[in-house]
């Protein structure tokens, strides 16, 4: 009980600083739990960990609840002036009567500064270039702090010195020469851990550390500069080269639509896995040993991941990195970065965990992604990506007749399991199954010769489809696909092609989904247009409306039976083209053309000046020749399902030679 007692001193002397210095923004959770001799034995440490884990959520529910009631009060008093606009950070949001306006560049708009982000930001551009760190212990001032919240908050020297340590980063090897007060010497890496040496009161020691940090180059910069599309106010405020990245630029940086992605990912279950993994083998020790394992993976191999993805994704070569760790430690992580990227390191991250746990099947990771533009505040884009690892743990999902529960990522509003979105073993064949693995089929096709991509959404009464396509609408069903994974697969395949993207569908899916949120997310994903089958223009109005507002095109079909109002009520809605139903009927290949077709493209031509695509029925080499002497483009759907289907996950060579036979 006195163990307790002075153990909830030490939380309310923590707190104190914490609310002193960072007013809320930091919380240390601390709970104990006495244990009998008998817990040491039989497994008993696991039950006990599991009691200690409670109390510890239940602290983490009552933040701050240890501080004496006037302490309390001050946390629902008034603060600052409320409304200063000259005092308030645009970094944090926070009053500070010592607020400075600062510019990134020359030509840069000022950004106004509290001090304390104003020290972080000198941290963090320290920090990247650190090879040690150094711990001092000094007088801690917080057992006789007076907490007093209408003081303005001060920097994260000052709360450090408040608890007792100072610290210091060094980029060349510090002196180690005996000091009065005792340190602790952290190398960063592995040659600077080798040139360490112990002295009088002072340890050495490795400190693993995920210092992921995207550096703006000389050669970068002058790019940017002179790159038209990127945005004339940010070329502006570009920070001078060997600066971190804004994110802007990462944002710019980012392949297919240009987005930041923000992830936020932790094991599932670590709770259960403590309290319950080891069985009757748990001790104390052995606990504490799972607890390092699984923060040496997040604290020492993703930072090898971070750095693999960098590599690997960069394009140009010579491009710096895209990747920037917010943080990585204990069991989960914060990256920001341009989306792309952060769509495989999460990948890679979530494949080598089960890797690392020698194939567990009870040790995985959820994750979310949201994708925000550059200028979104960071803090509410780490909210939004929570959100999305909340959509991911709350799954439940069946694979090979079992249920599972989390093991998911959350992205663009929806939650799939890994195994759906693309986490899948590098090999010569992709996993068709997949979104990573689709993804790499549709730029099977872009590289033989697809001028258009046109990806169906499954519907349950697909009325003008004909066998082929319906054939897979029911495997696309059965398999669960939705229009979320598809708008998923966009989002993947926009990292290596600009090609347009065309999602093809009827109503009910879209309206199901709503309007506003489909086209929203669609153009988020990377979507150019909509062909909604059974949407007549009399009735689109308002889609159409909402597209345009998104920025997406909206295709309509014309058929033989189309009367002239029909094509003038079409010229007047559609954008992108106009979509030539060949025949009536259903979709489907067939051995000939209409002997009609060229006078109804003649008639749809007199009615428009869009491009002119003809579909239905073609399938062979001498269609598109005939087409191409009529119209713009040749639609192919039903031949190509077919040569999809016939070969499975060996489906990719035979599509490509299909796509190229057409074309010659």
């Amino acid at each position: 009980p006195g163990d307790l007692a002075a153990l909830t001193a030490i939380q309310g002397e923590i707190s104190r600083v914490l609310l002193q210095y960072h007013r809320g923004a930091l919380y240390v959770a601390v709970a104990g739990l006495p244990l009998r001799g008998m817990d040491f034995f039989e497994g008993r440490i696991s039950a006990a960990w599991g009691r200690l884990h409670e109390r510890l959520q239940q602290a983490k529910l009552r933040r701050f609840g240890e501080l004496e009631p006037a302490e309390m009060a001050q946390l629902f008093a008034p603060l600052d002036h409320g409304g200063n606009e000259e005092q308030q950070c645009q970094v944090c949001g926070l009053e500070h009567p010592d607020v400075r306006a600062e510019r990134a560049g020359a030509d840069a708009e000022p950004v106004r500064k509290c001090p304390a982000c104003r020290a972080f930001e000198d941290l963090g551009d320290a920090l990247r270039r650190a090879r040690w760190l150094q711990w001092r212990e000094g007088k801690a001032t917080a057992p006789t702090l007076t907490l007093d919240l209408t003081t303005p908050p001060g920097v994260w020297r000052e709360a450090l010195a408040a608890l007792g340590w100072t610290a210091s980063l060094f980029d060349e090897a510090p002196n180690t020469k005996p000091t009065p007060a005792r340190s602790v010497l952290l190398a960063l890496d592995d040659d600077a851990l080798a040139t360490l040496k112990p002295a009088a009161q002072t340890a050495i020691g490795r400190r693993l550390l995920v210092n992921t940090t995207p550096i703006l180059t000389f050669d970068e910069r002058q790019a940017l500069q002179a790159d038209r599309s990127f945005p004339e106010d940010e070329r502006r405020q570009l920070p001078p080269s060997d600066r971190v990245k804004p994110f802007s630029v990462l944002e710019h940086q980012s392949r297919g639509i240009r987005r930041l992605g923000v992830l936020r990912m932790d094991v599932d279950n670590l709770g259960k896995l403590f309290q319950s993994g080891l069985g009757e083998q748990a001790t104390l020790s052995r606990v504490a040993m799972l607890s390092f394992a699984v923060s040496l993976y997040f604290e020492g191999w993703v930072a090898k991941l971070a750095e693999e993805v960098n590599r690997a994704t960069r394009r140009p070569p010579e491009q710096g990195g895209r990747l920037y760790a917010i943080y990585a430690g204990g069991d989960d992580l914060f990256f920001v970065g341009s989306w792309d990227a952060v769509v495989e390191l999460a990948i890679a991250v979530r494949r080598d965990l089960t890797r690392y746990a020698a194939e567990h099947p009870g040790i995985h990771a959820s994750g979310g992604v949201a994708l925000v533009g550059g200028k979104y505040p960071l803090s509410q884009a780490a909210d939004d990506a929570k959100r999305a690892e909340e959509q991911a743990k709350a799954l439940r999902w069946r694979a090979n007749g079992v249920e599972h529960r989390k093991d998911a990522i959350g992205f663009l509003g929806a939650a799939l399991p890994w195994s759906l979105f693309g986490m899948e073993e590098e090999a010569q064949t992709p996993n068709l199954r997949t979104v990573h693995g689709l993804m790499h089929e549709l730029t099977g096709l872009v590289e033989a010769g697809a001028d258009v991509i046109e990806l169906g959404v499954p519907f349950t009464d697909p009325l003008a489809d004909g066998p082929s396509v319906q054939r897979a609408t029911e495997r696309a069903l059965a398999s669960g696909t939705t229009l979320p994974q598809i708008l998923a697969l966009v989002a993947d395949l926009r990292r290596e092609t600009e090609i347009p993207l065309l999602l093809m569908t009827y109503f009910n899916p879209v309206y199901r989904y709503g309007l506003e949120r489909t086209a929203r997310e669609a153009r988020e994903a990377g979507v150019d247009g909509f062909l909604i089958t059974d949407l007549p223009p009399d009735e689109a109005l308002d889609w159409k409306r909402i597209a345009t507002a998104n920025s997406l095109d909206t295709i309509f079909m014309l058929t033989p039976t189309s009367t002239s109002a029909r094509i003038e009520a079409v010229a007047r809605l559609a954008s992108g083209f106009v979509y030539c139903v060949s025949r009536t009927g259903v979709t489907g290949a067939r051995p000939e053309l209409p002997p009609d077709l060229p006078g109804l493209i003649e008639r749809i031509r007199a009615g428009t000046t869009l491009p002119i695509a003809v579909g239905f029925g073609i399938s062979r080499p001498e269609h598109v020749r005939q087409v191409g002497r009529w119209a713009e483009a040749a639609v192919v759907g039903s031949a190509l399902v077919d040569v999809i289907g016939r070969h499975g996950r060996e489906a990719v060579a035979p599509a490509q030679a299909f796509l190229r036979s057409l074309r010659s």
